[in-house]
């Protein structure tokens, strides 16, 4: 299950967009043994972005990802931060943005202390150091 809070506000004749995007995912998961295991992420994200020539917009984005075991103990907390590039034409948009991990992480529990003692950074099988995401849309 998944709720989403994303909000937006535009200026300069819709040059200028700042956004923000609120999300939580509750998982659950039938383990071997036959017991559910409950997991949550909650994590946000927030960008600004300038369009500097028609249908080219040139942003920067922030990610704060924290992630729960069984839904309430808090193991850890990563950021990212990086450059995004979005094209916005009539019928279709596509962004990407390359993010890159912040040495500010931190672990909360002591299975993932592990992740964390590189500096900071969150790694292990949670986090890598960079991320590409490419986004591609289609208007109807």
């Amino acid at each position: 299950m998944e709720w989403k809070i994303l909000l937006q506000k535009n200026w300069l004749e819709d040059r200028l967009v700042w956004a923000l995007n609120i999300n939580y995912e509750l998982e659950f998961e039938k383990e071997e043994e036959g017991e559910w295991e409950r997991d949550a992420v909650f994590e946000w994200f927030i960008g600004i972005s300038y369009r500097f020539i028609r249908n080219w917009s040139a942003g920067l984005e922030f990610w704060n990802h924290h992630k729960f075991a069984d839904a309430t103990v808090h193991e850890h907390s990563a950021y990212f931060i990086g450059p995004t590039i979005h094209y916005g034409g009539e019928r279709w948009w596509a962004s990407i943005g390359f993010l890159h991990q912040l040495p500010i992480g931190q672990a909360f529990s002591h299975d993932n202390q592990e992740f964390a003692a590189d500096g900071g950074y969150i790694f292990g099988d949670e986090h890598e150091e960079y991320y590409v995401r490419l986004k591609l849309g289609f208007n109807f």
